[in-house]
């Protein structure tokens, strides 16, 4: 069987690229030796005017590069050589934007004519084959400088054949060079491009003298980095083939590394890595390697997934930019010291002590102090931690004077608390505020708990603000024991980490970190450290930062340590997952550091770190393409700081710091560019004594942030005089209450904003967050990115305001659209009975029946220029499999009606079948298990919808609730077929997942036959009826069997969130004749489209869509994987044979259907039946491989993910698809840079 991810294609073939390759080859040696840059001159004193043209030329230049603007970057490195050409950053950035602008020409001119085409790939490839010979002849001992120029020679190489394409033997040559120069034989890049070209590359290449230094690449790229799981695949692969008994090394680092993978999927597939590394180290012990072979494979196809080495393959695979120049050397500043800049005036801000806070100021033994609003009244309350209590302080509306709400003991040790609701907001028992009349539903609802920890761990406190006023204000939730037994604990992070709603916990103590889930209604955690690979015990953590690091859509930890020589982060690999990746060494800057925080210094999205500590404060600067990179570090003060917070206190739009030590506090403001940090004069004279902790927010309420300060002798608060003469937003993110999908507060949620030109980040980690816009009156954009994967964007968000978003839910499966004689209309989704990966409630793999027949009405679907028109699309995080689609014309007599048996459900309920019906009946009595009569709503369709139910515990779990029918006297009838039509709001993945660790709720129902027996009793007769697959469907059920006596009573009862639209019910119907016409798919054209406008539906049905009106803005965050290549699909269509057309999120399949020859007879009308084989898979970050479009399905396969010995066909037909279909990849800069780049309308 074929590995469903080796065989690749690397966009080889374009037209004239040969021809491109012998210019390569034939004018590689010319260049090298004649196109040689100018000989440095000798290093002498610029002028102030060059040196501030040469920094403005880097600025403008690294700016361009890391926005994908090549040619404005390549004229700005152009000029810096030109100025600087002994200085080897403008040689090195031209190369590589010059070698980056070869795609975007390709792509930009790909429906040009041949001529002018082939012209302009000409012409940027020999820019980018000069510049790269100028850097080689630079740069001759430099192994990135010939991995660079091998880059080269596999863009323009016709197949990655290093043993008979002259391009791609040049890319070998220039590989071998590289891996000769690397003499740290760390540098696993160039070592994985010459071994991965190649599908069982170290099998089918013939030169020996190619096959040993492959061979040696693999080995010292396994050697440098043996957790890989890239490397470890092809390392396994390649000592099982030939017989190594050295695999059961390589067996030991795969335990290791692959110990997180064993809570991969649980029960849900029967993969133990470490039961089946056992059995393949017995096994070459016993010297059988047939066996070997036989379980290796299986395995490596098994790690071979995004989800899992998503991060590893960035590694093996850099991007071009990764090897971006970022500054002039050291020695140019030397000899050039940059002059000062000129700053425009700053804005006068000073910061003034609040009066009437006695309460506050004579508070002793505090330890932090948070800025909260407890009570839920939009006014900041304090919260401070002392030596035995917690105590809650609230202001007085009238007078600004303080007062003490509430204390309540804590454990002695106590360390440090912060702020979560970790209840799911609609649990019954979570601290739920009073409805506040005329208050919008995008307001916070749920008050907020506290986590406090310490010496004797952790304890986590309700808020009983919803009890009556003589409780506590504040009340300890019983733990499990080994939740009780943690000690010695010196941080914990509130963090989503399985994306199913509720707020887990990371914590950091004397012994390790660990990792707690939190399950059910009681807030009962969960330990699922064994899953992950966390670094070792000698490591004591004081910093947990809760960001999206690497921008892959999970949330991942960074960790800081004052102790450890070393610092890096938690990189989620999701299902509750964790592995420890180390920073590099140029992120020295953050080892020891005392704390870690947060922030975006320089617009370009990409996080940065500042680092404090008894050595200092630093900034550590990173730029993200691929891999996060280290950009720069800057010294901010050389003095000791015990805290740090990053804020806007001048509301200009770049990142301030506040700093405090034991002599008191430091402001300093920050410039646009994030290079330089300005003291606040006369801030050290606010305070005289130690301070011991700061926060900051806005508590008068006035649009800029105040200041609170812990000292040793009590709390002093200032307040922000001057802040809002700059213009400001805020912004509180509320999780939907009713759904369960994200937590109430949107901790972990990112927002980003644009405005002036000005980019800036913050990741939710308390109720409100704060922006500062400068003089702008609006930001030009706001985006935000919700821990579920769903973004909201909104345009020209006027300035000082507090903007309350509530965040949405997504919906799942791909969209149909028909002509209808006049413009495009929403028809239905599809694919709803062929989920992949999907988890049920229960804990296991929903089945997935891979074909459905959709009935189109003759008014939606008419002929346009002698064709029937459809459009599918994919508009949705997820991805579609397409595997045939074909119409069916259905001409049947004008006084039928034409149902199909399409229902979610297995093939035995959903037998294709044309139902027809001359003769509807109506149920005589329809009541709802409310005892409302319903009958009104239900007889016709139009559009109201009957909610039979109330209130919510989940997204798609309500309370069981039934639609009873009478249908009145029946006459011994022989065949009864009910018609339903309505919609489902599923339950999604994530919710699945938290249904299943909740023990109070149920899976959902599915809809189930009641009827009453002949003592009145309800009885099920049919456990399982089917139900519409999400929008508008109807549903035929067969009740010929269901009734136990003459009582024509029945109910269908379920728990699912499903509405219905209409019920009608045929008897005795004998089969009316009907004529079906399949029609030619004359044409399939895949291309990107964009996403239509959304139309809430008023009452209680599902929202429609606006064809018409279309964004081409990037939605959702790219997938892993590979798409289908856009143009021409009609060959993968037209049969169910597994050459899929696979569709990502803003993609379209246009297809034309011949129109027959003959109108329907008269009296006859025309209906349509849409067939449609294939899948979906939900982008959600619980979704099994949701992460990437691969492994592809097949027909034949038994599950999905399928079992170690199935696999793809291997076979020459579907070789080819792969490689001619399947070329394409989702850009993800086009999504992380999104709002970067915005520009305003």
């Amino acid at each position: 069987m074929l590995n469903p991810q080796q065989s690749s294609s690397n966009g080889f073939f374009t037209s004239g690229r040969v021809i491109f390759a012998i210019a390569f080859i034939a004018g590689g040696i010319i260049a090298y030796r004649f196109i040689r840059p100018p000989t440095p001159a000798p290093s002498t004193r610029l002028s102030a005017e060059s040196i501030r043209e040469l920094i403005n030329l880097r600025n403008v230049g690294i700016a361009h590069l890391e926005n994908d603007d090549f040619e404005p970057a390549e004229q700005a490195f152009r000029k810096i050589v030109e100025l600087a050409p002994d200085e080897k950053m403008g040689w090195w950035n031209l190369a590589i934007c010059t070698l980056k602008q070869i795609a975007q020409v390709r792509d930009r001119v790909k429906n040009e004519p041949p001529v002018a085409r082939d012209a302009a790939i000409s012409k940027a490839v020999d820019a980018a084959n000069i510049a790269l010979q100028q850097l080689l002849a630079r740069e001759p001992q430099s192994p990135t400088a010939y991995f660079l120029a091998a880059q080269l020679a596999l863009e323009l190489s016709t197949t990655p054949d290093f043993e008979h394409d002259p391009a791609a033997r040049k890319a070998y040559e220039h590989l071998c060079k590289a891996m000769s120069l690397d003499s740290s034989k760390q540098n696993i890049a160039i070592r994985y491009a010459l071994f991965n070209p190649y599908e069982n590359a170290l099998r089918s290449v013939q030169d020996a003298t190619i096959v040993s230094q492959m061979r040696s690449a693999l080995r010292e790229a396994f050697e440098a980095q043996p957790d890989n799981l890239i490397l470890l695949r092809y390392q396994l692969l390649d000592q099982s083939h030939t017989e190594d008994p050295e695999i059961a090394t390589t067996v030991q680092h795969a335990k290791t590394a692959c110990g997180p993978l064993k809570r991969a999927q649980g029960k849900r597939l029967a993969f133990d890595p470490i039961k089946m590394l056992d059995a393949i180290v017995t096994a070459a012990q016993e010297n059988d390697w047939k066996t070997v072979n036989s379980l290796t494979f299986p395995f490596t196809n098994r790690i071979n997934k995004a989800e899992f080495n998503g991060a590893d393959l960035k590694r093996c695979t850099p991007d071009t930019l990764e090897f971006v120049v970022f500054d002039f050397s050291q020695s140019f500043y030397r000899s050039n010291p940059p002059p000062p800049t000129e700053q425009e005036p700053p804005l006068d801000i000073r910061f003034q002590p609040q009066a009437a806070q006695e309460a506050l100021q004579t508070l002793v033994d505090g330890r932090q102090i948070r800025l909260v609003d407890f009570d839920l009244d939009d006014r900041v309350d304090v919260a401070v931690l002392r030596k035995e209590s917690l105590d809650i302080f609230v202001q007085n509306p009238a007078d600004t004077s303080w007062s003490l709400l509430g204390s309540t003991s804590i454990p002695t040790g106590t360390r440090g608390f912060l702020e979560a609701d970790l209840f799911l907001a609609d649990k019954a028992g979570s601290p739920t505020a009073p409805e506040r009349p005329g208050i919008p539903d995008s307001r916070h609802s749920h008050y907020m708990g506290f986590v406090v920890y310490g010496d004797n761990g952790v304890s986590i406190l309700r808020n009983n603000l919803d009890q009556n006023l003589t409780s506590p204000i504040l009340i300890e939730i019983d733990q499990s024991e080994d939740f009780r037994a943690l000690r010695q604990v010196q941080a914990v992070a509130a963090i989503d980490i399985e994306h199913d709603g509720d707020l887990d916990l990371i914590v950091s103590a004397h012994d390790g970190i660990s990792i707690w889930s939190n399950h059910g209604e009681t807030i009962a955690f969960e330990n699922l450290t064994e899953f992950s690979r966390i670094p070792e015990q000698s490591s004591i953590f004081t910093s947990l930062i809760v960001v999206d690091w690497d921008r892959d859509m999970d949330l991942d930890v960074v960790l800081g340590s004052p102790d450890s020589q070393t610092s890096g982060y938690l990189e989620n690999i999701l299902h509750g997952r964790f592995v420890w990746q180390p920073f590099e060494a140029d992120f020295k800057a953050t080892h020891s550091g005392q704390q870690l925080s947060l922030l975006e210094s320089d617009g370009n999205a990409s996080w940065d770190l500042v680092a404090s500590g008894p050595d200092g404060v630093r900034l550590l600067k990173t730029s993200t393409v691929g891999n996060v990179r280290h950009k720069a570090s800057l010294s901010l003060s050389p003095k000791a700081c015990d805290g740090t917070l990053v804020w806007d206190c001048d509301n200009d739009g770049s990142s301030d710091l506040l700093l405090w030590a034991s002599d008191g506090l430091e402001i300093l403001r920050g410039q646009t560019n994030g290079e330089a940090y300005r003291p606040l004069e006369g801030v050290a004279a606010l305070v005289k004594q130690p301070v011991i902790s700061c926060d900051t927010a806005d508590i008068d309420n006035d649009g800029d942030l105040d200041l609170a300060v812990l000292t040793d002798e009590g709390i002093v608060l200032f307040q922000n005089e001057g802040g809002n003469q700059n213009n400001w937003i805020a912004i509180n993110v509320r999780g939907i209450i009713d759904i369960g999908r994200m937590n109430h507060y949107g901790y972990g949620t990112l927002l980003e904003v644009k405005s002036n030109g000005r980019y800036q980040a913050q990741v939710v980690a308390r109720r409100t967050s704060h922006f500062g816009i400068g003089k702008q009156s609006a930001a030009d954009v706001l985006r935000v990115l919700s821990t579920t994967g769903v973004p909201q964007n909104r345009v020209r968000v006027k300035a000082n305001q507090l903007v309350h978003e509530k965040m949405v839910q997504k919906t799942s499966c791909p969209y149909a659209y028909t002509w209808n004689g006049t413009e495009f209309v929403f028809l239905t989704d599809l694919l709803w009975a062929a989920p992949l990966g999907l988890q049920t409630a229960e804990g296991t793999l929903a089945p997935s029946r891979p074909w459905e027949h959709l009935l189109i009405e003759g008014k939606n679907l008419q002929l346009r220029d002698g064709s029937y028109w459809i459009q599918i699309t994919e508009e949705l995080w997820e991805t579609a499999y397409l595997d045939e689609v074909r119409l069916i014309a259905i001409d049947h007599p004008q006084n039928t009606e034409i149902y199909t048996n399409e229902k979610v459900g297995p093939p035995t309920i959903a037998k294709p079948h044309i139902h027809t019906v001359r003769q509807r009946r109506l149920p005589e009595l329809a009541t709802d298990s409310q005892g409302r009569d319903v009958k009104d709503i239900i007889e016709k369709r139009d559009g109201r919808y009957l909610q039979g139910f109330n209130g919510r515990f989940r997204k798609g779990l309500v309370s069981e609730h039934y639609l009873e029918l009478n249908l009145g006297k029946l006459e011994s009838p022989e065949k009864i077929t009910l018609f339903l039509t309505g919609w489902i709001n599923p339950t999604d993945i994530s919710s699945n997942v938290g249904i299943a660790q909740d023990p109070q709720l149920n899976a959902p129902r599915p809809p189930a036959i009641e009827v009453v027996d002949k003592h009145g009793i309800w009885c099920e007769t049919i456990p399982f009826t089917g139900f519409p697959g999400g929008k508008t469907k109807t549903i035929a059920i067969d009740l010929s069997n269901a009734f136990l006596c003459d009582d024509y009573r029945l109910r269908i009862v379920t728990s699912q969130e499903i509405c219905w639209d209409e019920v009608f019910f045929s008897v005795d119907e004998e089969p009316v004749s009907i004529h079906q016409v399949p029609l030619e798919l004359r044409s399939a054209d895949l291309h990107f489209r964009g996403f239509s406008r959304r139309i809430p539906h008023p009452g209680n049905g599902p929202e429609n869509y606006d064809y018409q009106n279309v964004s081409r803005a990037p939605k959702w965050a790219p997938l892993h994987g590979r798409f289908t290549r856009y143009g021409d699909v009609r060959e993968l269509l037209q049969a169910t044979d597994n050459r899929l057309a696979v569709l990502g999120s803003g993609d379209e399949v246009t297809l034309e259907f011949a129109g027959t020859d003959k109108p329907p007879p008269d009296g006859w009308r025309r209906d349509f039946v849409l067939y449609n084989a294939g899948w979906d898979k939900d982008g959600d970050l619980n979704t099994i491989l949701g992460q990437s479009s691969e492994p592809l399905p097949f027909q034949e396969m038994s599950s999905y993910p399928y079992p170690p010995h199935e696999g793809l066909p291997d076979e020459p037909l579907y070789r080819d698809y792969l490689d001619r279909y399947q070329t394409r990849r989702q850009d993800l800069s086009a999504f992380w840079k999104w709002v970067q780049r915005y520009r305003a309308e």
